[in-house]
């Protein structure tokens, strides 16, 4: 287990270093104004496609998980294939409706100047939707680093950065979310045909066979939408609403530190993707004590790695920012409020993914919707006082909120406490963890 969490956090760091690297340039070739457009078109395609995705990834990955484990590729195929054809769908419609809304879009936000930009972003959203899926049906088939490597490759440094950095001249924001867009269809077809390769491809009568699972997802869809999306929107919803509220240079610097704040969580990505189907699998064999355990185990591990790190970028913020260049140095009240609600998350923020793996939907929906409703009563409170700084004590208020309901749900619906709470939990997840041992 450590071998692969180890791989998957390199990964994960290396995923959100291509990240911090495009904003870098994005932010200094593109200037204050015209890198808040891309930012807040980017921020529109993580929250559309995930709203697309309407929380299938969440089932895919537990139901492709066991279903694996039994040798039954037919379901694996199956499932994946009703997925797809689902989310294809939605994804398509919202895709339309962005491009055809971006004039309106643009004119009451960041400017009607942004429209081409955000048409671009409209049809990069099909690709980042399904991009999202096959990253949990390869964790699901136990390809956990390849699945990982694909939810890094949407905006890879050689396909995003350098084109930039080509056209630095001409690098408004409507080239730089083409090159996005044009990036992230290509890993989503390289994806497809690896997950053929690997799978089988498609039997005769896929389609069929996949329209009539479709219902069947659909009635899981309230409960698993409000889980899924709602980490996502609010990651990314500050950004929308200081481009609605604000002006342009408020999104950029609250985007730019959030970036900052938010790869520090890559520890925390890498610990959940390996930890995710192994509860699955153990919550299935009813050993409750393994569960205890990794859970704990998890927590601490991903706060002794992030918390130093947290507190030296807290530190040095003026100076981070300020690589990214001029009136970026501003932000950096609102980078430190951001990197409190990291350490808070650090330790407690896998209680949601405990619900969803041991199939305590409702509950986690209730813990999605108390974060989400805080962050909108907050947002909607202070960004037009503080503008970036708002924004950013809204989100850190935020989560912090909703993953103590997360900590007390799972207490009381699972069994345990996800955090030590004595000296003797601490010694029995320093253990070996077994989870996939039975203890029936």
């Amino acid at each position: 287990m450590l071998k692969l969490f180890a791989g998957s956090a390199l990964i994960r760091a290396a995923g959100a270093s291509s990240q911090v690297l495009m904003t870098l340039v994005i932010s200094r070739e593109c200037g204050l104004r015209q890198a808040g457009v891309v930012f807040f078109g980017y921020s529109l395609i993580m929250i559309v496609s995930t709203m697309a995705r309407a929380g299938t990834e969440l089932s895919a990955l537990r139901v492709i998980s066991q279903a694996y484990e039994q040798t039954d590729m037919g379901s694996v195929r199956s499932s994946a294939h009703s997925r797809l054809l689902l989310v294809g769908g939605t994804s398509g419609v919202f895709a339309v409706l962005v491009i055809l809304g971006a004039p309106w879009f643009g004119e009451r936000s960041v400017g009607l100047d942004a429209t081409a930009s955000l048409r671009w972003a409209g049809a990069a959203i099909p690709a980042f939707a399904v991009l999202g899926l096959f990253s949990e049906f390869l964790k699901g088939v136990q390809r956990s680093w390849m699945g990982l490597l694909v939810q890094n490759v949407a905006t890879p440094p050689a396909l995003v950065v350098v084109p930039i950095v080509v056209l630095s001249q001409t690098s408004d924001a409507a080239t730089v979310n083409a090159v996005i867009c044009g990036a992230t269809w290509a890993a989503t077809f390289a994806t497809l045909v690896y997950w053929h390769r690997i799978t089988g491809g498609c039997s005769a009568g896929w389609l069929r066979g996949a329209r009539g699972e479709v219902g069947l997802l659909l009635r899981d869809v309230p409960t698993l939408l409000v889980v899924s999306a709602t980490p996502v929107i609010m990651q990314w919803v500050g950004a929308i609403l200081l481009g609605f509220l604000t002006a342009p240079t408020q999104v950029a610097g609250y985007s730019v530190a959030a970036r900052l704040a938010i790869a520090v969580s890559v520890v925390h990505s890498a610990a959940s993707s390996v930890v995710a189907p192994r509860i699955a699998i153990v919550h299935g064999k009813g050993d409750l004590r393994a569960l205890h355990q990794v859970t704990v185990q998890t927590g601490l591990l991903i706060s002794g790695v992030t918390w130093p790190i947290l507190v030296v970028m807290g530190v040095t913020a003026p100076y981070l920012l300020g690589i990214f260049g001029a009136g970026y140095g501003a932000f950096d009240s609102s980078l430190r409020v951001l990197l409190i609600g990291q350490i808070v998350a650090s330790l407690i923020g896998h209680s949601g993914m405990v619900l969803v793996m041991t199939g305590k939907y409702s509950d986690a929906r209730l813990n999605s919707l108390i974060a989400a409703l805080s962050l909108v009563g907050l947002a909607f409170a202070f960004i037009p006082l503080a503008g970036a700084d708002g924004a950013a004590f809204s989100m850190s208020g935020s989560v912090v909120l909703g993953h103590l309901t997360g900590l007390l749900l799972v207490r009381y619906r699972v069994g345990f406490w996800t955090v030590p709470t004595s000296r003797h939990a601490i010694r029995i997840a320093m253990l070996r963890v077994r989870p996939l041992r039975s203890t029936s």
